[in-house]
């Protein structure tokens, strides 16, 4: 039976694990600075995901040709922290065949029939029924139906749960609820399809609903331009010329900026709104999972690099009890460094700063002191 899952690593101060069962869902050999070759995995459970490595005076231990993508594993290692982000230090691995697969598979938290319905009402109250044919053709593509339901946003950055992408666009949609009325000369049916076809690419550029990787097409081409074309391949009969190039401009654009994939600017009302609902969506994510994760006792989450290595507040300040304690363990930790003078057992502070020790010679003893260390302001 399972017993630790991937938050009671970062949410405790684990030193250690042993014989943890997590899915081994990627694994890279990659080179440290000195050129020795180490294994860099990601592991995880149905409560997130976590770095782990294998380094090479390791390897003796473990069969690493019988590692593979997808399976479930049993780790032994030590919890270490590098650079502000946890990661397991693994001593040895044991492939396991006997388990229960919902223990390892990460999930929107939403119902799918919930997701679903708020979905199928805001198709629904598409007006145009050129516009909303071709969302549901897309949604029954061939390369689309039966997946989309169930598919990740991403592999690491956010929303990267099965059923995430569905949850990324509903959470989109909702949000729209509350910024519409106040531009009425929107037109709110091509934002919606916008909204429901800006990710559509993510179907062909990630590969699993369960062990995320980026397909081959995922990483030479991208989901950006993948969605042009599963939107081209459906729409281009159907829709007049101007809605076809609208909504094809939404799903190009929306990553915000050339610098982040987007090979134009949003340059419309419509595609500038998708394109901050998009951002707002995916960084509250990445910001809600990071503060989750931080654990009770620390005030900062871990670094999120996707966010410019950014620790999180989790919003409480120190109270008075703790700065006291600190307060008083930085005057005793100071007072430790004393060492008592034989002949007038009078403390002598050893310090090397001696530009702030004020010092006194009496009945020819020498006594160091820094008033600093008692500076209660």
């Amino acid at each position: 039976m399972k017993k630790i899952y991937v938050k009671d690593i970062y949410l405790n101060s684990l030193e250690s694990i042993t014989n943890e069962c997590f899915m081994l869902i990627s694994i890279e050999t990659l080179q440290d600075r000195n050129g020795n070759n180490y294994i860099k995995l990601v592991i995880g459970d149905k409560t997130g995901k976590i770095d782990a490595k294998i380094w090479n005076d390791k390897f003796n231990n473990i069969s690493i040709e019988s590692l593979k993508t997808g399976t479930i594993i049993s780790v032994t290692g030590k919890i270490e922290t590098f650079k502000n982000i946890k990661q397991v230090n693994i001593s040895s691995i044991e492939n396991i065949n006997t388990y229960d697969i919902t223990e390892y598979i990460q999930s929107s938290i939403y119902p799918i029939t919930t997701l679903t319905k708020i979905l199928t009402d805001k198709i629904n109250s598409i007006k145009d029924a050129k516009i909303k044919d071709v969302i549901m053709r897309t949604l029954n593509h061939e390369k689309i139906k039966g997946k989309f339901e169930y598919w990740p946003a991403a592999s690491n950055v956010h929303h990267n749960f099965r059923s995430g992408l569905l949850q990324h666009i509903v959470e989109m949609l909702e949000m729209l609820d509350g910024i519409i009325k106040y531009y009425p000369n929107v037109n709110l049916d091509i934002i919606i399809a916008g909204i429901i076809l800006h990710d559509i690419g993510k179907l062909e550029e990630l590969n699993s609903d369960i062990q995320t990787e980026y397909t081959i097409k995922g990483k030479v081409i991208g989901h950006v331009v993948l969605g042009a074309l599963i939107f081209y391949d459906v729409a281009k009969d159907i829709l007049d010329e101007e809605t076809f190039t609208h909504i094809l401009h939404i799903i190009i654009s929306h990553h915000g900026s050339l610098e982040f994939g987007s090979p134009v600017v949003p340059l419309t009302l419509e595609a500038y709104i998708v394109s901050k609902l998009d951002d707002i969506s995916s960084k509250l994510r990445m910001v809600d999972k990071f503060i989750t994760l931080t654990p009770p006792n620390a005030y900062f989450s871990e670094t999120c690099k996707w966010l410019n290595n950014t620790q999180l507040w989790n919003g409480k300040l120190e109270s008075k009890t703790t700065i006291h304690n600190k307060e008083h363990n930085k005057i005793s930790q100071s007072l430790s460094l004393h060492s008592i003078d034989a002949n007038n057992s009078e403390p002598i502070i050893k310090q090397n700063n001696t530009d702030s020790i004020y010092t006194d010679t009496e009945n020819g003893v020498t006594k160091s002191f820094n008033p600093s260390l008692f500076d209660t302001d």
